[in-house]
């Protein structure tokens, strides 16, 4: 297990003990956070769609001087776009936000609402304005609508896009292959978007427009199914944060630097590449495999000795030597955790 430990770190996945790795060998579900984690996570602002009375430019710089505050990834493309648009961006007050569903403040005596359908109704916008908005134009793939709210109606739609990472097509195949049983996205994203990049990943089930609580409550029910548990989480950002710990075993996306989610997880992946995870899992279950072997092999040849010695055949001496021997060929099977 300790060169289970050090043959993970050698693949940029960083576990905090050898009780991680034991775990990664017995895991049979995983759960994928989708920004940041399946996708690359730097979404660019692809459309500005102001409702009637609201310029493109005034929305967008609206929006961003919010998401200053934000730590989400989208909040971050939006002051991305408005900075490199030239705009000159507040600083709102009264902020409150809703970690993975939206961020609300006041600015300039206006009260600016940015973010999902469900959060823009949860503050206070009529249904039928959430619900027509979600009928404004952008259809195309991948993309995520970013709804902006002042003083309580909604003012436009911002459209986000963010690809699915290069390295994260085959993942579930390689999982299958060691042995994974159940492959599935959890993401706060619309179903649509959602549901497009897991049929790209090719994930056994999306769970679309999850909370951070909707989150807990997924890996809770997959946790007491006994054939679906252990249960892994791995995601990237604050929203994240409770689902990891939550998990059997949660594994945070670190390459971007600390989070709370790197410090509330059980191993880091330190270098920017999702099928780390599927090394990762691979490495535990060698490991684990040559951590039985190697009880099996060392107790197997002990009582063998042992009823050799009882039998009179194996003087004092010469059975502690050969106990020394069978001790350094079990700690030597089990380096070869250290290789492939």
């Amino acid at each position: 297990l300790v060169s289970g430990v050090s043959r993970a770190a050698r693949a940029g996945v960083v576990v905090k003990g050898a009780g991680v790795v034991e775990t990664l060998g017995e895991v049979r579900t995983i759960l994928f956070d989708k920004t940041g984690t399946l996708t690359v996570g730097t979404p660019e602002v692809r459309e500005i769609m102001p409702c009637e009375g609201m310029q493109a430019g005034e929305l967008l710089r609206l929006a961003a001087s919010v998401d200053r505050l934000s730590a989400h990834v989208l909040g971050a493309a939006l002051v991305r776009a408005a900075e490199q648009a030239g705009l000159t961006l507040g600083l709102p007050s009264d902020v409150r936000e809703e970690p993975g569903q939206g961020i609300v403040g006041t600015l300039e005596a206006r009260r600016i609402a940015v973010g999902s359908r469900a959060f823009l109704r949860q503050v206070g916008v009529p249904d039928s304005e959430v619900a027509s908005a979600g009928l404004m134009g952008g259809r195309g793939s991948g993309e995520a609508r970013v709804l902006v709210a002042v003083d309580g109606h909604v003012s436009g739609v911002i459209l986000m896009a963010d690809e699915l990472r290069a390295d994260a097509r085959g993942i579930v195949e390689r999982l299958r292959a060691e042995g994974v049983r159940h492959v599935a996205m959890v993401s706060g994203d619309r179903r649509s978007v959602a549901e497009r990049i897991g049929t790209e990943v090719g994930v056994d089930r999306v769970y679309a427009e999850q909370s951070p609580e909707d989150k807990l409550e997924v890996v809770r029910c997959l946790r007491d199914d006994p054939i679906l548990c252990p249960v892994m989480m791995v995601g990237d950002g604050v929203n994240d944060a409770p689902a990891l710990a939550l998990a059997d075993l949660g594994v945070a996306m670190g390459a971007a630097g600390a989070t709370v989610s790197s410090e509330t997880a059980d191993a880091v992946i330190t270098v920017d590449r999702i099928d780390r995870v599927a090394d990762a899992v691979h490495v535990g279950r060698r490991a684990l495999h040559i951590a039985h072997q190697s009880v099996l092999a060392g107790m197997g040849m002990s009582i063998a000795a042992m009823g050799v010695a009882a039998a009179g055949y194996l003087p004092p001496v010469a059975g502690a030597l050969l106990q020394e021997a069978i001790d350094l060929a079990v700690i030597l099977n089990a380096l070869r955790a250290l290789a492939g």
